[in-house]
């Protein structure tokens, strides 16, 4: 029997390896909360593995006193496993509200407690003895779920209480690390040859971990994915950004052929002077839709104040024929709102086609000032 549940212990410890594994890779957010589930792991890890040579070692008189002190060990891990946990939650809260250190050192007290009672018991032989070098219960063995008892019924108080700020995955998440373990030693009352504390504390910590971690690591991915957007996307008019065409700009490799339309809003400082900056701004925002009404949205970048960049790539250059004769009438029906020139080249040589589409937006700004007879300057 001490084979099986020492193999049922190394299992749990392997599991809980995969699961540091995961904890530093997945790149979550670091918090308090966090950095003490990473804790609370490891020192299960530590009590499993104590609690597994405990039944390896069993029968070796030359071991006793290694014995003594491994399956000391092994009777504080569950109240020592259940107060980190205590404190794992108290951080939960915390992040949310400000909570009431009072309430999780309540738990410390209980494993201050369960510590000296163990350890005396042990001391004295009261709570087991090692007897040719295998482990005997002794009277006082019985008692010793009682304080882990205690803890969690106190967590689950809590629980209940901070239901509100954990929310109902969080409550369902306590109720399972502390209600597994609990039905374990039930189940060890009644079959004691076999153990399964340790196994349930594991099984216990991965519930926690897909509850409450792993929806740490989607709230990242998510800020991440918003930070990034915030990062790349123009405020005023919601296109992709300097910064984004940059990027574009620096990791266009193509070969094929490329096509770029530069553009630069007519009148803007006419505008921003005259009307003030809101129209300024209802100008660019006017242009912007004409934009996205006639190219693909990710092709259209915002570099400057008044200057619009679009990059057509190969698989659109014979298709954006019509779109900017389109947007060309679409420019004039709306009173010239811009001037804009078009270049065509290699992808692979991109900059000097947008240096030739600038030119051609010159050349085309020339004339409508010409026309217009305004000051180049409006």
């Amino acid at each position: 029997m001490n084979h099986i549940n020492a193999t049922i212990d190394l299992l749990s410890a392997f599991f809980l390896l995969l699961l540091f594994i995961s904890l530093f890779v997945d790149g979550a957010k670091k918090s308090k909360s966090r950095t003490v589930f990473i804790i609370t792991a490891f020192v299960a890890l530590f009590f499993i593995l104590a609690d597994s040579f405990s039944y390896l070692l069993d029968g070796d008189e030359k071991l006793t006193g290694l014995l003594y002190v491994l399956n000391t060990i092994s009777f504080l891990g569950p109240a020592a496993i259940i107060t980190m946990f205590n404190y794992y939650i108290f951080y939960i809260v915390g992040e949310r509200k400000k909570a009431n250190i009072w309430l999780a050192r309540v738990v410390t007290f209980m494993f201050v407690a369960d510590f000296f009672f163990i350890l005396i018991a042990s001391v004295t032989g009261n709570l087991f003895t090692i007897e040719h070098g295998v482990f005997v219960r002794r009277p006082l063995a019985s008692y010793a779920p009682v304080v882990p008892g205690l803890m969690t019924v106190w967590i689950l108080i809590m629980g209940f209480m901070r239901w509100g700020f954990i929310g109902t995955k969080g409550l369902i998440s306590i109720l399972g690390y502390v209600l597994v373990p609990a039905i374990a030693a039930v189940f060890e009352i009644f079959i004691p040859e076999y153990s399964f504390v340790y196994a349930s504390f594991v099984f216990s910590i991965f519930l926690v971990y897909l509850m409450f971690q792993s929806g740490e690591i989607k709230r990242k991915a998510v800020r991440e994915q918003v930070m990034q957007e915030l990062l790349n996307v123009d405020p005023l008019t919601s296109l992709p950004n300097r910064r984004c065409y940059e990027e574009t700009i620096k990791n266009f490799k193509s070969k094929d052929k490329v096509k770029v339309i530069f553009c630069d809003v007519n009148g803007l400082k006419f505008t921003n002077d005259t009307f003030g900056h809101p129209a300024g701004d209802h100008l660019l925002k006017r242009f912007s839709s004409m934009l996205k009404k006639h190219f693909q949205y990710e092709t259209i970048f915002r570099i400057s104040g008044d200057e619009f960049v679009i990059v057509i790539d190969a698989k659109d250059v014979r298709a954006s024929a019509n779109n900017i004769t389109f947007f060309k009438e679409d420019i004039l029906d709306n009173s010239s709102i811009a001037s804009i020139g078009v270049a065509e080249g290699e992808g692979s040589d991109i900059l000097k086609v947008v240096n030739q589409a600038e030119k051609m937006m010159y050349k085309d700004k020339k004339e409508y000032y010409e026309k217009t007879k305004r000051d180049r300057r409006s």
